[in-house]
């Protein structure tokens, strides 16, 4: 077994999120020094559009992308520590719609269909429902609160 080297560099790591229904895919890259970079790959012309660049964390396994590439619901932790769930059109991560988040158990989204986004909100779900409340006529989807934790029933 190699000593561990400290002194290298750790390597970015990318995530994907696709589209499940156009040729979008948004690229999370995440540096070392916990800044992520947002892009939205067009895989059918192969143009890259450069977005924002963030300090914290994103977390990818509770972040999906809408079905038309348009919209993407993610979990977040900024710089400071404080928590929240957002809805943005990628690649620029400016919210449309967020709440404040209690740890990373709860949180995020998964979009079920171009007309359902499921959040799980958790402890903060009066927050989300008043946060949705103001704006959800803008969104060509219906915000849905599902029983019990993510990945518990409820699907679609």
């Amino acid at each position: 077994m190699a000593p561990n080297d400290s002194s290298k560099p750790m390597p970015a790591r990318i995530h994907l999120l696709a589209a499940k229904e156009a040729p979008y895919v948004v690229v999370l890259r995440r540096k070392p020094s916990r800044l992520v970079h947002v892009m939205r790959w067009n895989t059918q012309t192969d143009q890259i559009e450069h977005g924002s660049w963030f300090q914290g964390r994103i977390y990818e396994m509770a972040s999906d992308l809408s079905p038309d590439g348009e919209y993407m619901v993610y979990l977040a932790m900024g710089a400071t520590g404080e928590m929240w769930t957002g809805i943005c059109r990628p690649p620029f991560l400016k919210t449309l719609v967020d709440w404040p988040q209690k740890g990373t158990a709860y949180g995020g989204g998964l979009f079920r269909s171009r007309t359902r986004l499921e959040i799980y909100p958790g402890y903060t779900a009066e927050d989300a429902k008043k946060a949705i409340e103001k704006v959800e006529h803008r969104f060509p989807f219906a915000f849905v609160l599902p029983e019990g934790r993510p990945g518990e029933g409820g699907g679609g």
